[in-house]
């Protein structure tokens, strides 16, 4: 048994109050749809579908208007529920417009801007992290060519000594052959 008469009655609340004029934030929509039914669906019925309904209308508002729409078996008439359904059917021409239409090209402006500011934030943390690793690599070779330099210079004066050495019991060793 399923009765989507609920469902109905819940998005066309909404549709309303988006169709209103000036929408109110998404948790005072979902304070105000009317979800009638405790079955299944109204648990998972909240802020996503809420956001979803706002977010179309606020992308093509031309578009949300003529293809959105609700009718009201009770007080309408069967003509006005005719038109309105017919008109809603001859308004689809392929789903959502480009850009050029109703606020898409602000959402698409405000979108680049928000990727702007990330990659802009990411791009300071980064040369922050290659400004230190330039560093460190700068004073690990000089560290290192410092302790080349002093080895090199070191073993060799170890090595005069040991030739010194060498050649001071040679010429004692000769002296005592004598």
């Amino acid at each position: 048994f399923h009765n989507s008469g609920g469902v109905t009655q819940a998005f066309a609340s909404l549709q309303r109050m988006l169709m209103r004029g000036v929408a109110p934030s998404a948790t005072a929509l979902m304070a105000k749809a009317e979800v009638v039914s405790t079955d299944q669906w109204a648990e998972d019925f909240g802020l996503t579908q809420v956001m979803m309904m706002k977010e179309l209308r606020e992308r093509a508002p031309s578009l949300y208007r003529t293809t959105v729409v609700s009718v009201d078996l009770v007080k309408d008439t069967s003509e006005d529920i005719l038109e309105t359904i017919t008109a809603c059917f001859s308004a689809v021409d392929g789903g959502m417009p480009e850009l050029g239409l109703g606020d898409a090209e602000a959402m698409v402006v405000r979108s680049a801007w928000k990727r702007h500011f990330a990659h802009f934030e990411n791009a300071k943390r980064f040369r922050k992290r290659s400004v230190f690793f330039n560093v460190s690599t700068m004073f690990l070779a000089t560290l290192t060519t410092l302790a080349s330099v002093l080895f090199i210079h070191f073993d060799k004066a170890v090595k005069n000594d040991n030739s010194n050495e060498e050649l001071r019991l040679t010429n004692r060793c000769n002296a005592c052959s004598d």
